[in-house]
């Protein structure tokens, strides 16, 4: 320790750079719900590891504070309570770190019984009891602290008043208990305080809820009026992450969102377009599959998103749907283009749930005398000339196939725009010759681009 204290300047910023955090949990959409508990633990970890050379380091201390609280984490586990109090006291009796916090992440579990082997039963149950003492000193005489996390979540969504990146996930109904508090911290705490503030600074957030489970139905029309009420309490929003939450505007508002991804959400049809109404200024829309969503009395099929985001054809930049190659109807599907989205740049499409989507075109290739109509896919045929990146993922039929080759097999034919990065699942394109990866020698077969494990900013 005595030669950590006397380390320069540039080699403690140097640490610190190793410490914080780069990468954004909310907006990584990971498929399981666990994995994000990971993720809060882990930038538990750093900040902790961060606090620890800020004691060490005292001279350094007022260069380390704004690095210990720019980002904050909270999640569910063993020394739950008595982190979320530490942090609550630390942050009411000092506002100026408060106005420091720029990004708040809140993680727990509704049932709270996450205790660790190393950590007593008695132990976690006296940090519960402190947790609820401090709660009932600060709040109101008559507010319901019932749920000591939900309210803990909006007190600290009230004093991280200056945060621009806010991430709520939650188990069961727990989301929604949290959604209200901050709605009603009002009439939680004394003296008339709201969170008008922190709703103001907002810029992204992220809702998650835990796991599919049978109240999603019942409650579904409160969950998603509490949603979209945070979406329009939030004038200067940006970004809205949802996974497997949900919104329903009653009369769509025009909120200043450019960036709406929907995963595992269970939502109809018109619920959807309301939302996309709602987004004047939209340029990006994601679309994840929902879990069984064949299944689902609410279940919308792709083409139909593409023809619910027609209202949004000349703002959309960046374009995802993604069904994991299930589509769940046989039937045949009407046409999709996409030559109307004239300022489309990205693309991810899942082909597979498209190949039933087919139309005639006239062959340019054929004799001008004798042109021959060919059967084509009315996605690939229609690109936008705006679009730079495009990526098939999905099942490689023998139709996709062959319409993919048609797309590359004359580069210099004017009257087909290729896009500049055009990636495939499965597979990728050596000049005109579509070649499936060779997984036993991987370093003989190359993509052409580098795939995402996630579509563009997921």
């Amino acid at each position: 320790m005595a030669e950590l204290r006397n380390l320069p300047l540039e080699t403690i910023l140097h640490i610190v750079s190793y410490l914080r955090p780069d990468y954004t949990p909310g907006k990584e959409l990971l498929d399981k719900f666990k994995s994000d508990w990971l993720i809060q633990k882990e930038l538990c970890d750093q900040r902790r590891a961060l606090a620890s050379l800020a004691c060490t380091c005292r001279r350094y201390y007022h260069l380390l504070i704004p690095f210990l609280y720019e980002s904050v984490s909270v999640h569910c586990g063993a020394r739950a309570p008595r982190q979320w109090l530490s942090l609550m006291k630390t942050l009411s009796h000092n506002k100026d770190l408060c106005r420091l916090v720029k990004q708040l992440y809140i993680h727990f579990d509704s049932n709270h019984t996450l205790v660790s082997p190393t950590i007593r039963a008695d132990a976690y149950v006296r940090d519960m009891v402190k947790l609820e003492t401090w709660l009932k000193k600060v709040c109101k005489p008559n507010a319901d602290i019932s749920s000591p996390f939900e309210v803990s979540s909006a007190l600290l969504f009230n004093l991280a008043s200056n945060t621009q990146d806010f991430t709520l996930s939650a188990f069961g109904l727990s989301l929604s208990a949290s959604l209200d508090a901050i709605h009603d911290v009002d009439q939680i705490l004394p003296n008339h305080q709201t969170t008008e503030s922190t709703f103001s600074s907002l810029k992204s957030v992220s809702l998650r809820k835990g796991h599919w489970d049978q109240s999603s139905h019942w409650t579904g029309s409160h969950e998603r009026w509490l949603t979209a009420r945070f979406i329009t309490r939030a004038r200067n929003l940006h970004e809205a992450h949802l996974v497997r939450a949900a919104l329903e505007f009653p009369n769509p508002p025009s909120t200043n969102l450019t960036t709406l991804a929907l995963s595992n959400c269970t939502i109809s049809l018109p619920i959807l377009a309301n939302a996309i109404r709602a987004c004047p200024k939209l340029e990006k829309f994601f679309w994840k599959k929902q879990r069984r969503w064949d299944l689902h009395p609410h279940t919308i099929p792709p083409w139909l998103i593409l023809g619910a985001l027609g209202i949004r054809r000349a703002t959309l930049r960046t374009l995802v749907i993604d069904f994991d190659g299930v589509c769940g109807r046989g039937t045949q599907v009407p046409a999709v283009e996409l030559s109307t989205f004239t300022n489309l740049e990205e693309a991810w499409i899942d082909i597979s749930v498209f190949d039933k989507d087919r139309g005639n075109y006239t062959d340019t290739e054929s004799d001008p005398l004798n042109l021959t109509v060919v059967e084509g896919s009315p996605l690939i045929r229609t690109l936008p000339s705006s679009i730079r990146k495009l990526h098939l993922s999905g099942a490689m039929t023998n139709f996709i196939h062959e319409e993919v080759l048609w797309l590359v097999r004359a580069g210099m034919n004017k009257t087909r725009h290729i896009p500049e990065d055009f990636a495939l699942d499965g597979g990728y394109l050596d000049g005109e010759i579509f070649k499936l990866y060779d997984h036993l020698n991987n370093d003989q077969h190359l993509p052409t681009t580098v795939l995402d494990l996630q579509p563009f900013l997921w």
